[in-house]
């Protein structure tokens, strides 16, 4: 894997579990209950993609998985 996708993979990696903790924690925050991790949510927030390597990223992501896909088909 290339240096470039490497970084792609985590960025979008790091993006996801942002979205999900900070779905998490507005869900508690909405029953009255507050999360420690709430420092984290914003820091990685803040990592967030940009709508262009979100794009890179799907596209990064979709091609590994028709690569896989065609390779498993032709080892059939």
């Amino acid at each position: 894997m290339r240096k470039e996708n490497f970084a792609v993979a985590i960025m979008a990696f790091l993006s996801f579990y942002a979205g999900v903790l900070q779905e998490l924690t507005l869900w508690e925050s909405s029953r009255g209950q507050r999360w420690p991790e709430f420092g984290i949510v914003l820091l990685l927030s803040s990592i967030s993609l940009t709508e262009e390597l979100a794009v890179l990223c799907f596209y990064y992501v979709s091609c590994a998985i028709k690569q896989a896909y065609f390779n498993e088909n032709k080892a059939q």
